[in-house]
Order: structure tokens, then sequence, then C-alpha cells
């Protein structure tokens, strides 16, 4: 009996060596916050996304003037919507959502995409902490932005332009779209 406790004993912490190893080297951020919302630990990816030490860290509210949280239609985020606050007060998983946020070591804006996840202790209803995972998608958000504007720029091109111009399904010969000269021109009503 005494080398099976052991032998479990041995194991249960190899589990926390190797979640612990995982938790130090994920390239996303992840933190946790106590109920009232400040951080108890993180892991180095988020202190580098963030710009802060390790040892900065513990005691410091996320919903803070440092990090200035931004919303993607350029809306400053109150603290009570930060995603980790709102599940903390619903007990609901919040995200992944896309938020701005400024990094005071680099001096820039990132964009991040953030899921929070809140804590319950057993046979509790109101969750006691939540963790926040979260990575740099600043490229993938400025990528995506500039695709944005040129299909708009490409869009208002087609429909302005003073030429008939038709779009026209290769496989099939139906016309998909018309600019707005060629429904003048045929009498067709856009939709």
């Amino acid at each position: 009996m005494y080398q099976f406790q052991r032998r479990t004993a041995a194991s249960a912490l190899s589990k926390e060596d190797k979640f612990r190893s995982l938790f130090e080297t994920l390239p996303q951020g992840v933190i946790f916050q106590d109920a009232k919302g400040c951080i108890t630990s993180a892991n180095p990816a988020a202190a580098k996304i963030l710009g802060i030490s390790l040892e900065q860290i513990p005691g410091i509210k996320l919903v803070n003037t440092r990090w200035k949280m931004i919303s993607e239609d350029g809306t400053i985020v109150p603290d009570e919507a930060h995603p980790s606050m709102i599940a903390l007060k619903t007990g609901q998983t919040i995200g992944p959502v896309v938020k701005k946020i400024f990094n005071p070591e680099t001096n820039a804006y990132l964009w991040l995409s953030l899921t929070a996840v809140p804590v319950f202790h057993p046979e509790s209803e109101v969750p006691h902490d939540v963790y926040t995972i979260f990575e740099d998608v600043t490229r993938e958000k400025i990528q995506q932005d500039q695709l944005m504007e040129r299909e708009q720029f490409f869009t208002s091109l087609f429909d302005n332009h003073t030429a008939v111009t038709l779009m026209i399904d290769p496989d099939n010969g139906v016309i998909i779209d018309a600019n707005h000269a060629a429904a003048e021109f045929y009498g067709w009503s856009r939709q």
C-alpha cells in the first residue's frame, strides 16, 4: 500500500510540474484575477503582452488606465465592461472578443483576442476567481482592416463607375451583380 501512495504522490507532482511548465511556456497570456479584479498570477507571455514585469503584476487591477482597453468601434471600455469583470459578474465565459490595449513598454496599441472564464468553488454558484487567456492578434487585425478597406474601395469603384458593368458567374453565365450604370441602362432596380 505504501508504494501505491508514493507513486500516486509522485504522479501528482509530475502532473503539477507539467501544468506549471505549460503555464509558463504558453505563447498566449494567462492571468488569474480574484473576485475584486486584482491580478493574483500571470504567466510570462501575459507580462510581455501587457508590457510589465512578472514581479509588478500581483495585486494590479486589470481594469486600470495603464492599459486603456478600447473596443473595435473605438470606444473606451469601462471597468465594468472588461471581459473578466463580466465573467465574474455573470458567471459565464466571455469571448473570444477582440479588444485593443496600450502596452506602456512598447508605447503602442495591441489588438488582443481575449476569453475570460469564471472559476467556482465546488457547490458555489458565485465565481471566486476568473482567468483570462489572450493573444496578440495585431498583425491579423491590421490585415483584416486593410482587406476591408480594399473591398470597400473596389465596391465603391464598381458601383460608381460610369460604364455599364456586369459581374457574370463564369460557370453558368448568370449575372451576379450589376453597377448603378448597368441598372440604369437596363432599367433594373438594384436591391
